[in-house]
């Protein structure tokens, strides 16, 4: 009896890394941990060039049954040594980099993509520092000189349409898909570098909004049958942070407004149609007075009317103050 159960468990030990690879090769949501290419890229940063050598993985594919692989993949960018000193990315934060523009897609194909290095939506920080003459690396390279894993997923958007004409990428395409991949992030804890508990998520305009969107919407039942759709991990989708420059979230209101803040500024091509700006003006302060915004220390109700004296009482006259009473009375003489 004895013999019998000692040869069953040397059986099971000696099979037990053929099972276990069986199950890794058989799960579609591994990451390639094996498959990259190395790179070495010259960033630019506020405080002079960095030569940082990366690991990279292109097109992996973030959900089992994809609708377009070519939108629903990402690319993962790790950096292994920065001018020259090896870095242990394994605990690094990572950089979810939203590339969406105006709701549209990111294709994520190498003919589409911006070398991996993030995608102009996402914005590319300029300035000029110590050792940099002229404008900074974007954002992801930044991270990337800093330490950081990138990650770069491509989604589907209003743009994306079928041969027979139908919209595939329409709400809420994009946010779905960007949930995938921060759960196929979180399903390869342990196997891919980075830590999954410090996701942090950036984008611009409608990236910004998206960002702002998967940062406030982590695990939301409201998604739940879209991730199933799709084969998405079943995993925690909830992120550490979320950096959003100018979202554009309220679409509700969103030509209303825009007339309120520019309807009288002249184009290229002359005024747009006064009459029409008039009423989506006169509409957007209807609603800005719905919302019963209270101003500071008692400053009453915002309205349209009112907004202008309110930042320049508040924000713009202390602003200034601050900055002339900095100033030496030599120079402040000169700037008055």
């Amino acid at each position: 009896m004895t013999a019998t159960i000692l040869k069953t468990l040397t059986f099971i030990a000696c099979c037990a890394p053929v099972w276990q690879g069986i199950t890794e090769n058989n799960d579609p949501l591994l990451f390639p941990v094996d498959d990259y290419t190395v790179e070495t890229r010259t960033v630019r940063t506020a405080a002079g060039e960095k030569q940082v050598t990366l690991h990279s993985y292109r097109h992996i594919p973030y959900v089992a049954k994809p609708i377009d692989r070519d939108y629903q993949s990402l690319d993962v960018t790790v950096p292994v040594a920065i001018d020259g000193i090896a870095v242990d990315a394994v605990d690094a934060p990572i950089l979810f980099n939203i590339g969406v523009g105006g709701y549209l897609s990111v294709k994520n194909t190498a003919r589409e993509r911006d070398d991996g290095r993030g995608t102009p939506p996402s914005g590319r920080a300029s300035g000029r520092g110590p050792g940099n003459p002229g404008t900074m690396s974007s954002k992801p390279d930044l991270a990337l000189a800093a330490g950081y894993v990138v990650v770069s997923p491509g989604c589907r958007g209003r743009d994306n349409r079928a041969a027979d004409g139908a919209y595939y990428g329409k709400a809420p395409a994009a946010i779905v898909d960007l949930k995938a991949a921060v759960r196929y992030l979180r399903h390869n804890r342990g196997v891919m570098s980075g830590n999954t508990d410090w996701i942090v998520s950036t984008g611009c305009s409608a990236g910004g909004a998206l960002s702002a969107l998967l940062g406030a919407s982590g695990n939301s039942p409201l998604y739940g049958k879209y991730l199933q759709e799709i084969g998405a991990a079943d995993e925690d989708d909830a992120i550490y942070a979320s950096a959003c420059y100018s979202p554009i979230t309220d679409l509700e209101h969103s030509d209303m407004s825009y007339e309120w803040m520019y309807g009288s500024v002249p184009t290229r091509s002359g005024l747009v149609d006064q009459e029409l700006s008039r009423q989506l003006r006169a509409a957007y302060a209807e609603y800005q007075e719905s919302l019963q915004l209270a101003g500071r220390n008692g400053f009453g109700i915002l309205r349209a009317d009112n907004f202008d004296a309110y930042l320049l009482q508040f924000y713009l006259i202390p602003s200034a103050n601050k900055y002339l009473n900095a100033l030496a009375d030599e120079e402040r003489e000169k700037y008055l």
